[in-house]
């Protein structure tokens, strides 16, 4: 069988990727961090070219929800990717889609509790 074939048959639904990708991939993440016990990851936009960490949320747009390992994996729900293909293939292509200019990506680290808080297009789920 040919390898796109077996890719195929191992990705989820589109359709289900979709839904996720409208809220931000919350509930997936959630759903993978409660299974892990790992720490949701959100990057955000920022439009100020100067990087400062104590930047406050209401500057920042979130750009997605994801969980990661201690080895540098990211796992999204369109698979699990290393820092650079990550950022390459999900991260850039968000920023150029929805038209940001300069600025820069901040990754903050989150547990469920605090997700819930965050200005974020979807509610985290409850169960």
């Amino acid at each position: 069988m040919g390898q796109a074939k077996i890719k195929q048959r191992t990705a989820f639904n589109p359709r289900s990727i979709g839904e996720w990708e409208a809220n931000d991939c919350v509930n997936f993440a959630v759903a993978l961090a409660r299974l892990t016990g790992w720490l949701l990851h959100v990057d955000w936009w920022s439009v100020s070219a100067e990087r400062r960490e104590d930047i406050p949320l209401d500057q920042l747009t979130p750009l997605r929800v994801y969980v990661a390992d201690n080895q540098d994996r990211i796992f999204d729900v369109r698979g699990v990717k290393n820092i650079v293909e990550f950022n390459e293939g999900i991260l850039f292509k968000i920023i150029r889609k929805n038209g940001f200019g300069n600025g820069c990506v901040y990754t903050r680290f989150y547990d469920e509790a605090k997700l819930r808080s965050l200005p974020l297009r979807s509610h985290v789920m409850t169960h």
